[in-house]
């Protein structure tokens, strides 16, 4: 049984349009058709994604909206949000609008937001009595997770909600701006529409994929996309918020690509709430969409039971950056614990531009690291060097340049490096790398001796050696195997004075590098500049060497 996460999009009104879809996959998720992990929405569609969540029942669901729909949606409209027929409907509109504008400015809403709470109260009451109202309690039973997404204003960026109340996140996420919540409520709440920031909440599951499935998501096309030119204040309005809006769709569908969509066509616009309930009545609409869901989910089930094996290698939609890290890295995992070469030497050099006594108003570059694995081939068939890269705050990876030297043949030899992932790993500092060789068959021969370069720069790395007078390095034997000799050496400018090195790794073999074998293998090239390091010896797998660097008083 195939395990598959599903995002829903936002569109007010057009909801009604997601039900039977969602409907089809509770079905086929209670039926053992599939089983689905996780489900995100994002305004109406947050509202999809917690009655599958919640284990709904959706003929409750249709029978609700349909018989209590119009009721609430007459509630929830005030006058000027109506719109009048009739011979003086022009007039009457126009005034209408000129109302609605002037309240949206004085900070009040145009629809009762208070009628859609009772709305979805009432229809979680009817169609799912005994699912949790918190949302940490739904996510902490053993069944389908939930994750429902909204727009922080008081931060200016996107929110996920995890816990708390789940009418309330509903509401927040559906919170459309001017209609449910005005500018005048930010500060009791500062959460708008979910779909202001991410209309279709597809990124949060793909990073999930490895362990909760593949990726579908459930979207909403319009019926008729011709581009027009928006006719009044309103349509001018709608249009801002819809572009940036169906952007990020179009964005988060190529993500899971066409094979992992369900599309809903329709003519119904946000606020069609009338005509939504309207076409919930339509049977010959509901059951050939909720037909065309179901059929999708069992063919995406027939290919696992056709394939007869319990984990087979499977591929759909578009490939994430993180599906592919993870594949190379279960790929690679056997040798990346027991690689095909030796670790002869390890460098660890940083020159400490941050210590050049200049005046704040000049540029200096960052501190430039360099890390060195001195390796030798066992076989003629080594074909990469497991390295990483360093993250920063962000988690992206810091701009680092690889290089590699085949000293036995005296010869460069160009490498492509490829981030890896272990889905199991979750260091926020660095990233695994596989150091592909070019063409390794006649780059690498058994008994070549390798020397592969990392090179990056750090702002301020050892700024506490002038502020506080002392500094570490410290770096972890990330290799399965130990290291036969590292060095840790700190390079710096003579103008900032003396600097000592001092380290311990517990078993008293580290030993201070020498002023004159750090000066010819660091220093030849750099005059104003000297050094201080440590080495030691047989550093065993995932060990830690740390050194401290002290400034010398005067």
């Amino acid at each position: 049984m195939p395990s598959i996460q599903v995002a829903f999009q936002g569109g007010g009104a057009r909801f009604v349009e997601m039900l039977p879809v969602a409907h089809a996959l509770l079905q086929a998720h209670n039926d053992g058709t599939v089983r689905i992990t996780r489900v995100a929405g994002s305004s109406a569609g947050s509202i999809c994604a917690a009655l599958i969540a919640c284990n709904a029942d959706f003929a409750q669901v249709r029978k609700f909206i349909k018989e209590e729909g119009p009721a609430h949606t007459a509630g929830m409209r005030r006058w000027s949000s109506t719109v009048s027929t009739g011979p003086m409907s022009p007039l009457t509109n126009r005034l209408k609008l000129l109302t609605a504008v002037w309240k949206a400015y004085r900070g009040k809403r145009l629809l009762r937001t208070e009628v859609l709470g009772k709305f979805l109260n009432d229809l979680f009451a009817k169609a799912a009595p005994k699912a949790p109202r918190q949302i940490e309690d739904i996510n902490s039973l053993d069944g389908i997770q939930l994750i429902i997404t909204g727009s922080d204003l008081s931060q200016s960026r996107g929110v996920t909600f995890n816990s708390g109340n789940l009418i309330e996140r509903i509401l927040h996420s559906s919170a459309i701006p001017f209609a449910f919540r005005s500018y005048a409520d930010v500060i009791t709440s500062p959460y708008v529409d979910g779909g202001l920031c991410e209309n279709l909440p597809v990124e949060l599951l793909l990073a999930k994929e490895d362990f909760d499935g593949q990726v579908f998501c459930v979207s909403i096309g319009d019926e008729s996309p011709a581009p027009y030119v928006p006719s009044g204040f309103k349509e001018y309005c709608l249009q801002l918020v819809s572009a940036s809006m169906n952007h990020n769709v179009d964005r988060a569908k190529r993500l899971v690509g066409l094979s992992n969509q369900f599309e809903e066509i329709t003519s119904l616009n946000t606020f069609d709430f009338e005509a939504a309930i309207a076409k919930l009545n339509d049977d010959a609409w509901y059951t050939p969409s909720y037909n065309r869901a179901m059929s999708k989910l069992y063919k995406i089930a027939q290919l696992y039971e056709m394939v007869g094996v319990p984990a087979p290698s499977k591929l759909s939609g578009r490939l994430s950056t993180a599906k592919i890290m993870h594949s190379l890295y279960k790929v690679f995992e056997t040798s990346l614990r027991l690689p095909e070469w030796e670790y002869i030497k390890g460098d660890f050099v940083v020159r400490a531009e941050c210590l050049h006594p200049l005046p704040p108003n000049l540029l200096r570059g960052g501190d430039y690291v360099v890390r060195t694995a001195t390796i030798q081939a066992k076989g003629d068939n080594l074909v990469c060097f497991n390295s990483s890269a360093h993250l920063n705050g962000e988690t992206s990876i810091v701009p680092t340049a690889w290089t590699c030297f085949n000293q036995t043949q005296n010869r460069e030899i160009a490498v492509q490096a490829i981030p890896v992932k272990n889905p199991t790993d979750t260091s926020a500092k660095s990233i695994g790398v596989l150091v592909f060789f070019e063409n390794p068959i006649t780059s690498v021969a058994k008994g070549d001796i390798l020397i592969v370069k990392s090179h990056f720069l750090l702002d301020d790395a050892m700024i506490d050696l002038s502020r506080k007078g002392k500094d570490h390095i410290s770096i972890e034997n990330s290799h399965s195997i130990t290291a036969g000799s590292v060095d840790i050496v700190l390079i710096y400018p003579t103008a900032f004075g003396t600097i000592t090195a001092a380290g311990k790794i517990g078993d008293g073999s580290e030993v201070l590098l020498s002023s004159e074998s750090l000066r010819a293998k660091h220093l030849d090239n750099l005059p104003n500049y000297s050094a201080a390091g440590m080495n030691v010896q047989n550093l065993a797998p995932n060990a830690l060497f740390h050194v401290n660097f002290f400034r010398n008083p005067g």
